[in-house]
């Protein structure tokens, strides 16, 4: 247009060309005009969407350090932030809360992210609990509960549950403990007023009317009064259970997760099937193991299903192998075969030997490699090993339930068809006392006197003694050659007490029997042998289990669970307080912190030895003829003397440090990171060492 402006000769309103040229220019502007206010409009469309995203996306980001802390409970808890974004991914794609037929509106937007980030959860809870050993699948879940809702209870609060913060109960102690609970739990109640004094107000613990049904009841987390239901926060009912029915602290926990994330704990870790779908070449398969357990034998099984014998192959690690181990997976990486290498905790020197050769032949693998590792937890593992390879623990499944579905997911359909129903029968018999016998583990020592490594062998080898039996006749089967070596060579050859023993003959004198067979008697209260072959059937009647396990299942006392509900709930605590120790024990002196986290145990240690000048005790030596027992008792007393002026000696020093009125010396510094570490102290430590008293 300008050029032709310039050009133009004559009179411009007569000539045709520019006037033509001028309309069309101006139509071009206005429809850039048009297409820039379309465009700030979906940009602004776009930004709001995006904007909708951000809780998820918020949610996401803290479900990813709050994951990166368990390696404060374990080494061996490791994720990388590659795995972890290919799992966020994977969460974006569920689209069970969009409805075909909905336009991409912010209420279907809504509606989709409604049904994200539960579903996400449930996949990090799932993933997650695929590689953490069972100890510490419920500290995972109450860490990730706590962190996504920090609102639902104060720090205070939260530091004293998990015994991060000791109150000063002094102000409280005429407080009268209530009617209705007993007199030994004096010491909790006054530390439950002193952190939560405004909650007092609302609870009403003097009313007995009102809190005696709920102390006696078997289920307290769940039954608490109507008002205190509807008006304490999901904190406060956690403290007043770990205050006043700490056998139930367990459950509780259980209950406030659930309720906090929506997670029923019904995860029974992934099969050998499920894993290799999700795993590729150049990602290792690892398996943490516990002491005993060795999924090798599952494995080779696995292997000859899939690629066969003749392309599996396994090396045990140790002095001298790491040679024929690369040998060996330079040749598997070629020719598309499976790899084991068996307790790699044994080669820790040599792992990143393993890792670069990994690295090396990652652009050369075949499709149909696969490299499978076995390690029981050590502390030196090389980080990025971890993170790189697709874990998963192989232990024994918390709960019968989840034991009972780990036994038949590792049985096909075709299995348990191939016989008649006095075989299946037999088969579901012998996984229940597979379960039974684990599971009784939890209640050392009442259930038995020491924890025995029964395993996945143990179920082989007796499932291979109930196929080779002939059950076509009930009448003609040999119950005392199923107990017999069932009880002397294959169980029972773990068992060295007679008590144990005798335990365990009960057991299958009682489970292995035709009342069972014929479905006269029942397995448990309110459970039958299925008569069924078809494995979906079994299934669905071990998914209508309950997932907690009952004292009665295993024929022991009901208040049993009390002990092991409080073990259950100390470990759970203390991996807490470990996760949340471990910012604050790597931290440079910070006196404001550390002034927080320490003057509770200074206070405590002065009012225990308030009145002691502990500087002039002296024990006087024994003089004459001196039994040897007598000498050993002064002895000890004087170490017990020496030991207690160090420590009076190592908190009177942080004392002074933290008041501003010393400074900061290495001996110092040490004992407050072990204290904020709640490791041995560091005088101790020294004590031990014969160093002088500072």
């Amino acid at each position: 247009l300008l050029r032709e402006l310039a050009t133009a000769s004559g009179n411009i309103l007569e000539n045709k060309a520019l006037i033509a040229s001028l309309n069309e220019t101006k139509e071009k502007s206005n429809t850039i005009k048009v297409s820039l206010s379309e465009s700030q409009s979906l940009q602004g469309t776009l930004d709001k969407q995006r904007e909708m995203y951000r809780p998820l996306a918020k949610v996401g980001s803290r479900v990813f350090f709050l994951t990166k802390d368990l390696k404060a409970i374990n080494h061996m808890y490791q994720i990388s932030l590659t795995v972890f974004l290919d799992l966020f991914q994977k969460g974006l794609q569920f689209d069970g809360g969009k409805n075909p037929g909905q336009k991409s509106s912010e209420a279907a937007v809504k509606t989709r992210l409604d049904a994200l980030q539960p579903n996400f959860l449930r996949l990090v809870y799932d993933f997650v609990c695929r590689w953490v050993l069972k100890r510490g699948r419920l500290t995972f879940c109450m860490d990730l509960a706590h962190g996504l809702e920090p609102e639902n209870s104060n720090k205070l609060e939260w530091e004293f549950f998990v015994g991060q913060y000791i109150p000063d109960t002094s102000d409280v102690a005429s407080v009268p403990v209530p009617s209705w609970a007993p007199e030994e739990q004096k010491g909790p109640f006054h530390k439950f007023v002193a952190t939560c004094e405004d909650a007092m107000k609302t609870l009403e613990l003097q009313n007995a009317n009102l809190w005696s049904a709920w102390f006696r009841s078997p289920v307290c987390e769940s039954n608490f009064p109507g008002k205190i239901e509807a008006n304490a926060s999901v904190m406060e009912k956690l403290l007043m259970v770990q205050a006043f029915r700490p056998d139930r602290l367990e459950s509780a926990m259980q209950l406030y997760v659930h309720k906090a994330l929506s997670i029923n704990d019904n995860s029974h870790g992934g099969t050998l099937q499920h894993i290799y779908d999700e795993s590729h070449p150049s990602t290792p398969i690892m398996f943490i193991t516990t002491p005993g357990a060795d999924p090798s034998a599952e494995l080779e099984e696995f292997a000859k299903e899939k690629v066969g014998l003749s392309k599996f192959d396994e090396v045990a690690m140790g002095q001298g192998q790491s040679e024929t181990a690369l040998r060996k997976l330079r040749a598997a990486a070629a020719e598309g075969g499976w790899l084991c290498l068996k307790n790699v905790h044994l080669a820790i020197s040599w792992l990143p030997t393993l890792e670069k050769e990994l690295h090396s032949l990652s652009e050369r693998m075949h499709d149909n490699f696969r490299l499978w590792l076995t390690t029981e937890p050590h502390d030196k593992f090389p980080p990025i090993l971890l993170q790189q390879s697709l874990k998963t623990t192989f232990e024994a499944p918390p709960g019968i339930k989840r034991n009972l579905m780990r036994t038949y997911d590792s049985w096909s359909p075709d299995f348990i068809r191939n016989g008649d129903a006095n075989r299946s029968k037999l088969l579901f018999i012998l996984s229940w006392f597979h379960a039974i016998v684990q599971e009784r583990r939890s209640y050392i020592p009442q259930g038995w006197t020491k924890f025995y490594e029964y395993s996945v062998a143990d179920l082989r080898s007796a499932t291979e003694i109930i196929s080779s039996l002939d059950t076509s006749d009930v009448k003609g089967l040999s119950w005392e050659t199923i107990h017999g070596l069932l009880e002397n060579a294959i169980y029972g050859g773990r068992v060295d007490n007679v008590y144990d023993f005798r335990t365990l003959g009960a057991y299958l004198r009682k489970y292995f029997s035709p009342s069972v067979l014929e479905g006269k008697s029942p397995l448990a209260q309110g459970l039958a042998v299925p008569a069924s072959c078809q494995h979906s059937d079994i299934m669905r009647l071990i998914e209508s289990l309950p997932s907690n396990n009952s004292p009665a299942q295993f024929g022991l006392p009901a208040n049993i669970d009390r002990m092991a509900q409080r073990a259950a709930s100390n470990n759970v605590l203390n991996l807490l307080r470990a996760m949340g120790k471990q910012s604050v024990s790597h931290h440079r002196f910070d006196r404001e912190e550390w002034n927080k986290s320490l003057k509770p145990i200074i206070h405590m240690w002065e009012k225990m030895t308030e009145g002691k000048d502990l500087t002039t005790l002296h024990l006087k030596r024994q003089r004459g003829d001196v039994s040897p027992v007598d000498s050993f008792v002064a002895l000890e007393a004087t170490y017990a003397v020496t030991l207690a002026q160090r420590v009076s000696s190592g908190m009177a020093a942080l004392s002074r440090v933290l008041k501003g009125k010393d400074l900061l010396t290495t001996y110092v510094y040490k004992i407050g990171q072990s204290l904020l570490s709640d490791m041995v102290s560091y005088f101790c430590f020294m004590f031990q060492c014969g160093q002088p008293l500072v």
